[in-house]
């Protein structure tokens, strides 16, 4: 091996027609082949463009000496001589090209181009056999065994002589060689470079501690709430001013409550007032609603009617509200007393109507006050909220008297006293929800002036629970409701826009609200926890909270409440809502430390590992110590998590938790999440101290540390303030599912990261570029400063930066992929895991059977009229024409239609597959959806349907705004006519077929209705629908109407 190496050197000492020092023959002959010769056209010009700025008089000013040299290893120096000599070679037949190149006759006129060529090429000749004689003595050296002088050489034979000290090539691994001068190109490359670096570190690390030191010094400075409550207050005393004001100009405005008309009317005609309200509500239960049949009714209406009246006149509740909620509560009740019929109609048992409304009264109370009993019990939980326990007790309701549930009308299995007190609870929640408006985005808050409505002391009269209020209206709406809301619009908006009778925004929160404007999220996670809310609710003037004061006397300071300053961002808002990658990343952070785990390992299986004993690479030489660095992503996640949460962190958070145990907790978590730094360091110091009998026990306690830490943050990253709310209680097999989900979708992106990770590995090599899991330390060290080697790292990592973002993209499909197999398994285990049937049977015509059986509990007779006027209905939307209306429906006839056929698996493959036609088949593809959808439906396992009459009650209330459902002419269909193309011209081409039956129903209707009113012949023209196609501009304004609403029917999804 080495006489095949010095016979390979020898050649570095030859050139062209001549021998070498020894008399061995050159290679350029065998070179002069005219493929290489174009090959070298590249070269010989970039040298002939750099020699042209040479000084022919310089010399060497530059020797690579030996403390480049960081190995020793004779195989490590061998490599080294070879890759110096080989470039002096190569260098050497250059120039021998680049002479004969330029004695061509074509290329005489550029040689003035170059000032003292001539000189140039005598200088070049001695270098080259400068270097060569040195590549020479380096094969000497090597015959001497001397490796470490004979590197030594070859390097200054390229570096010294050849490339006049610019570069020393001491590297075996890319990019080879250094650059040993500071040329512009690596000024101009690093300044960027470094100011890039700074201002992303001032960016992330300065702003966010600077920002973090700030609300530090707020949640510590004692004088910081006393201005703030100082400033608030001032500000709340000009509401107060103004809302007094408004009051004042409209003496003489509408009653909204019992309390004005009482106060308004005679002494004799306030008894009559409260009457004719109990009758108002009396008579919508006996009359209108119809629970009025059951038995207790009467007892159960004069009840609630009592207590509606009752409440309306102790809390001055609105009329109108308290009358809306009366109608909400009986719509609830009929539901419940559905579902508890319902309910006993599946056990096989009789319906027990004497106790319905009981026993549907105590399901409503669980259903609607379920949120409250939790909210509540959660506070009763707490000492320093002192709830009383009224479980077992009438609440006091500020000593409203009513008439109570008799014990006749609740069965043997009720309390009479247990239900009157959850009508009581429903009843109030229903008022103060009524009364809230916007305050329902904030549910606590309701369940919060429920409960202090519900205990407040008996005896308090009107001016006792609010205090004296100016002018007329409803004083729980004035003293309760609308204080609370001012401070949310003060928070928002900055005044109200007339015009558009909308709220205006401040100026600056059009885009997205600033990090620190709190929000209703913020306000509710105040109300819902007890100790915030307890010492976060202060009343006027500093001195008192709330919660110091006897439940019972709550309410009746809640208008004394200093909302300004207890609903303030600095006290309630636990977490900045910054527009940033660094809430993103404080949200999803365990999901970029798995990518990273499952990279590496990916990186570090297909690295191969390094042959050479004398090499100890920066990330170690054996896979053990190699897999051994992914243990350093627990420091830089942690960091990166830990600056994350700092930019989110408020105010609010750092004044309840700031405090030695919070810096004690830090501490240990900081310790560590670090320590897997210390471990690393060590057993790198043992690996590279050659201590075998530490090894093993070294890379022991690094793994075991670096898999807590990870544990630690993977499974334990969200902090107990963060846990507001207890996590959703799932069984055991639905989280043995998901981890076994989540294993197989990282599984699979691990098997084809190593395909990615292979690529790109091969590439970086064949580029050249900057291998940094190979690079030795010491030649790090050596090498930092070069401008080529800084290259290279900068082009190194932007591709393995590209790598990682690509390898993370596709999770979202895999997620999906994985999904839609997780569905199909579902939809398989559903039907009892009949594969072959679900893709074998003909769902379509098992359709009158299975809605036989699951929907009308086996009544066959009722099908068919059902299915007619499903069938009519469509026919009536234009969804099918007449022809397809008869082919569908049954129309009195005994048999079933066409559609209901059963055919052969083969046959409807063919129709489906082959395009062959269907004549059963409807043409519309919205028929063929919804049929295929009820065919599908009706084979699953399906709920047993109600059975008449207990039928449940749906009301959906859907707040449009401004919005407006139903589409205009001028507005809507033909807005933009005259630049674009309008509306009704898209949705006419979209629903061609439709629109035609629909003209096609118009001009029937038409003809019917003039049949009946004259002869054929006898009716204007003016009276016919016009037959004008899409000429939109000839259609009448009544035939307009008719089109405005089916053009309606196909842009809404509420129809």
């Amino acid at each position: 091996g080495r006489a095949a190496l010095v016979h390979l050197l020898r050649g570095a000492g030859c050139c062209a027609g001549s021998r070498g020092a020894r008399g061995r023959p050159g290679v350029l002959a065998g070179m002069a082949a005219p493929s290489r010769r174009l090959a070298r056209l590249p070269l010989l010009l970039y040298v002939l463009a750099t020699v042209a700025a040479q000084d022919p008089n310089s010399t060497s000013h530059f020797t690579c000496g030996r403390q480049m040299l960081t190995h020793t290893s004779p195989d490590y120096l061998l490599r080294l001589v070879t890759q110096n000599c080989q470039k002096v070679r190569h260098s050497a037949h250059t120039v021998v090209h680049l002479e004969q190149f330029r004695n061509k006759t074509w290329f005489r006129p550029l040689r003035g181009l170059i000032t003292n060529h001539s000189t140039w090429s005598v200088l070049q000749r001695r270098r080259t056999t400068r270097a060569q004689e040195l590549c020479e003595q380096s094969v000497d050296a090597i015959n001497q065994g001397q490796y470490e002088h004979a590197a030594y050489l070859a390097i200054n034979a390229w570096g010294t002589e050849m490339t006049q000290g610019v570069e020393c090539c001491v590297l075996i691994e890319a990019p080879y060689c250094l650059d040993t001068r500071w040329f512009k190109h690596m000024v101009l490359l690093r300044t960027p470079i470094g100011v890039i670096i700074f201002v992303f570190c001032l960016m992330c690390g300065g702003s966010g501690l600077l920002s973090f030191w700030g609300r530090i010094k707020q949640s510590v400075d004692g004088s910081e709430p006393k201005r703030l409550r100082k400033e608030l207050r001032r500000i709340q005393g000009k509401l107060d001013e103004a809302l007094q004001r408004q009051r004042s100009a409209n003496p003489t405005s509408r009653p909204s409550s019992l309390v004005d008309l009482a106060s308004m009317a005679s002494p004799t005609d306030r008894g009559s007032a409260k009457q004719q309200f109990w009758e108002t509500l009396h008579a919508e239960w006996l009359q209108n609603s119809c629970l009025r049949n059951l038995p207790g009714a009467k007892e159960f209406s004069t009840s609630t009617a009592a207590l509606f009246e009752e409440l309306v006149q102790k809390f001055d509740f609105q009329v109108d509200s308290a009358r809306n909620q009366h109608e909400h509560l009986l719509s609830m009740w009929r539901s419940h007393c559905a579902l508890v019929a319902d309910r006993a109609i599946g056990a096989g048992d009789a319906v027990n109507e004497d106790s319905l409304l009981a026993e549907a009264l105590a399901e409503l109370h669980a259903h609607l006050l379920a949120g409250f009993r939790e909210w509540k019990a959660k506070f009763m939980k707490c000492e320093l909220a002192n709830f009383e326990d009224a479980t077992c007790v009438s609440p006091s309701l500020g000593g409203a008297q009513w008439n109570q549930l008799p014990p006749s009308v609740v069965g043997p299995d009720q309390d009479s006293g247990a239900l009157s007190r959850m009508l009581a609870e429903v009843v109030t929640y229903l008022l103060v929800w009524g009364e809230a408006g916007n305050l329902r985005f904030m549910p606590e808050c309701v369940y919060f002036i429920t409960e202090l409505a519900l205990a407040a002391a008996p005896n308090t009269g009107i001016e006792d629970m609010y205090g004296p209020m100016g002018g007329r209206g409803a004083r729980f709406l004035n003293a309760i409701i609308r204080p609370i809301y001012n401070i949310v619009f003060d928070e928002w908006y900055g005044e109200m826009d007339l015009a558009k009778d909308r709220p205006k925004l401040k100026d600056g929160y059009t885009a997205f609200l600033p990090p620190d404007a709190a929000n209703y999220d913020d306000w509710n996670e105040l109300f819902y926890d007890p100790y915030q809310l307890s010492h976060g609710l202060v009343l006027r003037g500093g001195d008192k909270m709330l919660f110091e004061s006897p439940h019972s006397e709550r309410f009746a300071l809640l208008p004394s409440v200093d909302w300004a300053f207890s609903l303030h961002h600095t006290h309630t808002k636990t977490h900045r809502e910054v527009h940033s990658l660094w809430g993103i990343f404080a949200s999803t952070h365990r999901i970029w430390l798995c990518h990273a785990i499952v990279f590496f390992l990916d990186f570090f299986t297909v690295a191969p590992s390094i042959p050479l004993e004398d090499i100890e690479p920066m990330i170690g030489r054996t896979l053990p110590v190699r897999l051994a660095s992914i243990g350093l992503l627990v420091p830089l996640h942690s960091v990166l998590w830990s600056m994350a949460r700092v930019e989110l962190v408020s105010t609010a958070l750092l004044r309840r938790t700031l405090g030695a145990q919070c810096c004690l907790r830090g501490v240990a978590a900081g310790i560590l999440w670090f320590l897997p730094v210390v471990t690393y360091v060590a057993l790198r110091y043992v690996t590279f101290n050659e201590l075998s009998g530490y090894y093993n026990l070294a890379v022991a306690v690094h793994y075991f540390i670096s898999m807590v830490g990870m544990v630690s943050l993977l499974g334990f990253s969200a902090r107990h303030l963060d846990k507001l709310w207890p996590a959703t209680p799932t069984a055991l097999r639905i989280h043995v599912v998901r981890y076994f989900f989540w294993i197989i979708i990282f599984g699979l992106k691990y098997l084809l990261g190593l395909i990615i990770v292979q690529a790109v590995y091969q590439a970086e090599r064949k580029l050249n570029l900057v291998v940094l899991d190979r690079e030795d330390f010491r030649d790090v060290l050596t090498a930092w400063s070069a401008g080529s080697w800084a290259s290279g790292v900068i082009q190194t990592s932007l591709l393995w930066m590209s790598t990682f973002f690509f390898f993370c993209a596709d999770t979202q499909m895999w997620f999906v992929v994985g999904c839609t197999y997780l569905g199909i398994v579902v939809a398989m285990v559903q039907r009892g895991c009949r594969a072959v049937q679900f893709a074998s049977e003909d769902a379509v015509s098992k359709i009158p059977q299975r809605f036989v059986e699951k929907v009308l509990s086996g009544k066959w007779k009722a099908f068919p009229e059902i299915w007619d006027r499903v069938v009519e209905h469509m026919h009536f939307e234009d969804k099918c024409h007449s022809i397809s209306k008869g082919d569908m429906a049954f129309s009195g006839r005994n048999r079933k239609p066409r559609l209901f056929k059963t055919s052969k698996c083969g046959e409807r493959f063919a129709k489906t597959y082959c395009c062959l036609p269907d004549p059963t088949w409807p043409d519309n593809s919205d028929v063929q959806w919804r049929l295929l959808a009820l065919a599908r439906g009706l084979g699953l396992p399906m709920p047993r349907p109600f059975i008449a009459p207990y039928f449940p009650g749906l009301t959906v209330l859907i707040p449009h705004y401004s919005e407006s459902i139903f589409l205009l002419k001028d507005r809507d269909l033909l807005f933009g006519q005259d630049q674009t193309v309008p509306l009704i011209d898209w949705l006419t081409t979209l629903f061609k077929d439709e629109f035609q039956l629909f003209i096609n129903r118009m001009q029937r209707s038409d003809r019917k209705d003039n049949s009946e009113a004259s002869i054929a012949g006898a009716v204007s023209a003016s009276t016919m629908w016009n037959d004008n196609g899409t000429q939109w501009d000839f259609y009448k304004d009544e035939e307009w109407d008719k089109i405005c609403e089916w053009a309606t029917m196909r842009m809404q999804t509420l129809y």
